[in-house]
C-alpha cells in the first residue's frame, strides 16, 4: 500500500482571504494538506489516540447492537464527515481534539491554494463545518492508512 504525500481539500463553506506580493488580496478556496513528518509526530499520535479511542467505543457499541457483521460496501466507505461524526458521538474531549488539529495546521502541513502557509488569520476565517470535515479527511488520508498496513 502506497501512502499519500498530500491531498487537496476544497472548502465547502469558507473562503480564505490572503495577500500575496504583486497580486493583491486573493480568496482561497482550497487547502493543500501535506503528510506529517517527524516534526508533527507528537500531534499526530494524539490525533490517532483520539480516533482509536472513539473507534474502539463505536466498535463495542456496534457489537452490542448487532449479532451479524455487515459486509456491505456502503459500510466500508469512510469519509471525513463520518469520521468526525464518530469522534463527536464518542466520549473523547472534542475540544482537545480540535485544539490539537489546529496546532497541526499551523505546523507547516497546510497551504491555502497550495502556496500560502496556513496561519491563525486563515483559521479564524474558516467555517467550523469546513474545519470538522478537514480534520476527518486528514485522519482518513494520513493517520488511518498507517494503522491499516
Amino acid at each position: 500500500m502506497k501512502l499519500q504525500k498530500s491531498f487537496e481539500y476544497e472548502l465547502l463553506v469558507s473562503t480564505i482571504k490572503y495577500q500575496r506580493q504583486n497580486e493583491g488580496m486573493l480568496e482561497g478556496t482550497k487547502l493543500l494538506m501535506m503528510a506529517p513528518s517527524n516534526k508533527q509526530l507528537s500531534l499526530c499520535i494524539k490525533l490517532k489516540q483520539f480516533f482509536l479511542q472513539a473507534a474502539r467505543k463505536a466498535g463495542d457499541s456496534k457489537a452490542e447492537t448487532t449479532s451479524t457483521p455487515s459486509n456491505s460496501t456502503e459500510d466500508s466507505k469512510i469519509d471525513g464527515e463520518a469520521i468526525m461524526l464518530m469522534l463527536t458521538m464518542s466520549d473523547i474531549n472534542v475540544g482537545e481534539l480540535i485544539d490539537c488539529f489546529k496546532q497541526l495546521l499551523f505546523s507547516g502541513i497546510c497551504f491555502v491554494d497550495g502556496k500560502e502557509p496556513f496561519v491563525a488569520f486563515h483559521y479564524e476565517q474558516m467555517d467550523m463545518r469546513d474545519t470538522e470535515i478537514l480534520l476527518g479527511e486528514y485522519i482518513k488520508h494520513f493517520l488511518l492508512p498507517s494503522q491499516m498496513k
